[in-house]
């Protein structure tokens, strides 16, 4: 890039947006230029909100412009497709919110349209770049724990029911009414977090295994699920519920996350704090590392960062299609261990999505 400043395009004014571009205003050298959404006026608010100059139009009249350099794609994944291949073919780079899409044909589109380029492709999975995820995946690549034999990651809460607090509308559906009407929705939308973050502390499982369940009839897709995977020499379990009543009322900062080697375990809060208690024959030592002031936010801006910095110096982005492409073949696998009630193989996670061989239709619910 030779330009002093990156110019943005911003596609989607929903509610995920406020937090992307409260990340784009802590980054210097990054102007958010225009916003785009399907419902004009919502666009608008967003601009006024963030002092964004203008907004309305379409992807492509904004493509066509010259008047950005990249966009950041924050609409619902069965509209992602048609957007990044336009705009990669264009030159335009992209950060594409997670999940990259919704169907193994739409996968396939972005991976070749990310393969030709001329413009670059990261997805937006701001979990990994949580600082409490950081700092432990530092500390696991340091051997601080030993050698970890397991991990376990947890979310419970009422997110598709009612409660007091929330009676007429449960709090994850208030948030974002399109969750009631996914035919595929936990895994693919919320344990995909939790999926992404278990390979960028573990690496790649040997084996998977899922059950899933709906509970609440306020939604089509499943709202419970837990997803077990098997690594050489460790197992990690990873559930989330948005069905539980009586728990900590959403939202909630981070999961619970427990990571154990032979040489100590850390601790993850659902308030971020980070705890690590190493142990041997003698000596018993607890070591807090506290969340950084708006967390929430800043994982939003580090990821953000890290979209920038690729753009500007070349360097290969961390979660480019190749590394969320195994993210995402662990989310189909769960869905078919859920379906077929068996685990599934290194070899059948990875057909789970064949690379490069376009396949017709939606996935069966």
């Amino acid at each position: 890039m030779t330009r002093r400043r990156l110019r943005i395009g911003v596609v989607g004014a929903g509610n995920a947006s406020s937090h992307h571009l409260a990340g784009w205003r802590r980054l210097p050298g990054c102007d958010v230029v225009h916003i785009v959404d399907q419902v004009p006026e919502r666009a608008e608010r967003r601009a006024r909100e963030y002092g964004v100059p203008r907004s309305g139009g379409t992807v492509q009249e904004l493509v066509a412009s010259g008047a950005v350099d990249a966009l950041d794609v924050i609409t619902p994944a069965p509209a992602h497709a048609g957007i990044v291949e336009h705009a990669l073919a264009s030159g335009i780079h992209v950060l594409c919110q997670k999940p990259v899409a919704d169907t193994r044909e739409d996968i396939a589109r972005i991976y070749d349209a990310a393969v030709a380029g001329p413009g670059r492709l990261m997805i937006h999975e701001n979990w990994r770049y949580r600082s409490w995820f950081r700092e432990l995946r530092r500390r696991i690549d340091g051997d601080e724990l030993g050698t970890v034999f397991h991990l376990s990651s947890s979310a419970r809460f009422a997110g598709t029911v009612t409660t007091p607090r929330h009676p007429g509308t449960p709090f994850s559906l208030a948030r974002q009414p399109f969750f009631a009407e996914m035919d595929r929705f936990l895994i693919l939308e919320s344990v995909i977090h939790q999926l992404d973050v278990t390979r960028y502390l573990l690496g790649e499982p040997d084996v998977l295994y899922a059950r899933s369940h709906r509970v609440s009839d306020r939604v089509r897709g499943e709202d419970v699920a837990t997803v077990v995977l098997g690594f050489p020499g460790a197992t990690a379990v990873v559930d989330r519920s948005y069905a539980s009543k009586g728990r900590e009322a959403p939202p909630l900062l981070s999961e619970s996350v427990v990571v154990e080697g032979t040489a100590g375990t850390a601790f993850i809060s659902a308030s971020g704090e980070l705890r690590i208690v190493t142990e041997d024959a003698a000596t018993r030592r607890v070591d807090v590392v506290p969340p950084e002031a708006d967390p929430y936010v800043a994982s939003y801006a580090r990821a953000i960062r890290a979209f920038a910095r690729g753009i500007v110096t070349g360097a290969a982005f961390e979660t480019d299609i190749h590394d969320n492409l195994s993210t995402m073949r662990l989310v189909f696998a769960a869905y078919e261990s859920a379906e077929s009630g068996r685990a599934l193989g290194r070899a059948e996670i990875d057909a789970t999505i064949p690379v490069g061989v376009r396949t017709t239709g939606r996935v069966a619910p």
